[in-house]
């Protein structure tokens, strides 16, 4: 006799499985299909609904982000806030706030669930900025004081070029000879410099860029406007750095200033949806810093 066909469509055997998931003991195995469609759309590598770990007896099985997301409308109220906690608790840092942040926006009473996770992955994450600051404090102070010998240096080196100019002088006036009306050109090694001169000054100048701007994307990303705005203050006051592109003007797609996205081609009109920074070298040399983000 031939196998009836299931009247269950895809979409709903797989809410089933990511159903049957969440009401699972997280420490026991889970069996998944085999093979089939339904295993594929559950395992998704561009979109994964379920993680799967181990195998046979060992095999263990968790909800993604994006399979919550899925079922959350169809767990009952008390089933929300613990699926949500070992989800969260499966997540990097970052990931985890930003999973918690949404789960709190649409489901309030998981609060109770969430909170001291929330509350420890802050404590971890004002810690790693902490400690970031802190090592870019002093590497700028190492900067600094390398800048200053250098300074310094130069400084000896000219006096000691003055000291030759004069030992020449004297010794043409003892000999009886007469110093020319024309002043000496002053050694050009020794001239102040208004732009960086050597690789050291350039690279010096490329690392300060690249730190700032650095910290201007992640207060672009976490929405900081207070310290976007200092940010920004900071970068223009590098001398020859530019900003690519306003937030929404409408511009020619170029893919060595702008971060590339789907179906765009060069020439493509385009809005800026985030600025970019670059760094000029020269009249006719730049380096790019960071890319424009932009949108048809």
């Amino acid at each position: 006799m031939a196998k009836k066909k299931s009247t269950v469509d895809i979409g709903e055997q797989v809410q089933q499985k990511l159903l049957e998931l969440a009401g699972a003991d997280a420490e026991a195995p889970f069996k998944l299909p085999s093979k089939g469609e339904l295993l594929g759309r559950l395992l998704d590598v561009s979109k994964p609904l379920i993680i799967q770990s181990g195998k046979g007896a060992t095999s263990r099985a968790s909800l993604t982000p994006a399979g919550f997301a899925l079922v959350r409308a169809r767990l009952v109220e008390e089933k929300v806030g613990p699926v949500a906690r070992l989800i969260a608790e499966g997540l990097p840092t970052e990931q985890q706030i930003e999973f918690i942040q949404t789960q709190l926006a649409n489901h309030p009473t998981s609060a109770l669930e969430l909170e001291p996770l929330l509350k420890a992955a802050v404590q971890r994450l004002t810690a790693e900025t902490e400690r970031r600051v802190l090592a870019e404090r002093k590497s700028m102070e190492l900067r600094a004081a390398s800048r200053a010998a250098l300074t310094r240096c130069l400084e000896q080196l000219d006096q000691l070029g003055r000291a030759r100019v004069e030992e020449l002088r004297e010794l043409l006036l003892t000999a009886g000879g007469t110093l020319p009306d024309e002043q000496p050109v002053s050694d050009p090694r020794f001239a102040p410099q208004s732009k960086p001169v050597t690789d050291d000054d350039r690279d010096f100048r490329r690392d300060v860029a690249e730190r700032l701007v650095s910290s201007w994307r992640d207060a672009v990303r976490y929405n900081k406007i207070e310290a976007k705005g200092y940010l920004e203050t900071a970068i223009g006051n590098v001398g020859a750095m530019r900003r690519i592109g306003e937030e929404g003007e409408t511009v020619s797609f170029d893919r060595e200033s702008h971060a590339d996205a789907p179906g765009l081609s060069p020439k493509d009109r385009v809005k800026v949806t985030r600025s970019g920074w670059r760094l000029d070298i020269d009249e006719d040399r730049y380096y790019v810093i960071e890319k424009a983000i932009v949108a048809k």
